[in-house]
């Protein structure tokens, strides 16, 4: 039990970012329809991206329980962006870990193109907090935990900002197709690398959805890992709620998993 509840901080940063299997209802996988293609932005995506205020309770597939409330909170003003995560602990998590876990992401949201980040910060509790620089002008990025640079990719994402691209290109497309798939470089605090994520499925989600208990349809997005030691990350997105993004999964290699499932959504505050 403690070695699971230590790791939680390096598996929530993924999740956070991004980010129970028992509340999937899950159907066979549909087979790949032969219409499935790559989905890209669009002339559109700028004006997709909405301010609002989504919370998530994380699950372990190891441990009973809610083990923590993540609140995101987008803020779009004119062609710019903020988005904040904050996770709470709770219960056993919330003794064995002090302070909170916050990211930040804010760049530009830029027509044709979406989601532009210019810069990403992440403090877990008491630890350094770690920075990186996206310059699309200079197509640099520089990684402040350790002066390291690195070439900027067009498209590039940071670890909070994937998903709403990710919602935000699959409202362009307004496709439910299975095998569906986009491709985006992702950078963490560290390195940057191009995922690929498709749609594997169509599901039914249970989820306690503003204090009752609903079922939403969403699509299972899934990237592909390049290493068996990789993390599979999956996202579901709900299109009769605008593409939200539903819940957010992050399977280790061993097969444990942790999941964000959406609690409440609401608009600007």
């Amino acid at each position: 039990m403690n070695g699971i509840v230590r790791n939680f901080a390096v598996l929530f940063a993924h999740l956070s970012a991004l980010l129970i299997s028992s509340s999937v209802l899950a159907p066979p996988a549909l087979a790949q329809s032969k219409d499935s293609r790559e989905l890209k932005s669009c002339t559109a995506i700028s004006s997709l991206m909405k301010s609002q205020t989504l919370t998530f309770a994380l699950f372990h597939s190891q441990v009973p329980g809610r083990l923590a409330v993540t609140t995101h909170e987008m803020r779009v003003t004119g062609n710019h962006y903020k988005l904040d995560a904050v996770s709470e602990a709770k219960g056993l998590l919330a003794l064995m870990h002090s302070g909170q876990l916050t990211q930040h992401s804010e760049g530009l949201v830029v027509d044709r193109r979406g989601l532009e980040p210019v810069l990403y910060v992440e403090k877990r509790g008491k630890k350094p907090t770690r920075e990186v620089e996206m310059d699309a002008q200079t197509k640099q990025v520089l990684f402040k935990k350790n002066g390291e640079k690195a070439a900027y990719l067009p498209g590039l994402q940071d670890r909070l900002s994937l998903v709403y691209q990710l919602a935000g290109i699959w409202a362009c497309g307004n496709s439910e197709t299975v095998g569906n798939f986009t491709r985006l470089p992702v950078t963490s605090t560290g390195k940057i690398e191009t995922e690929t994520f498709t749609v594997e499925a169509v599901e039914e989600l249970e989820l306690e959805l503003n204090g009752k208990e609903s079922v939403v349809k969403a699509l299972r997005l899934s990237n592909k890992p390049k290493d068996k030691e990789d993390d599979v990350i999956r996202v579901w997105l709900a299109p009769s709620m605008n593409w939200t993004p539903v819940q957010i999964q992050v399977e280790e290699p061993k097969g444990t998993k942790m999941t964000q499932s959406l609690l409440r959504l609401g608009g600007a505050e």
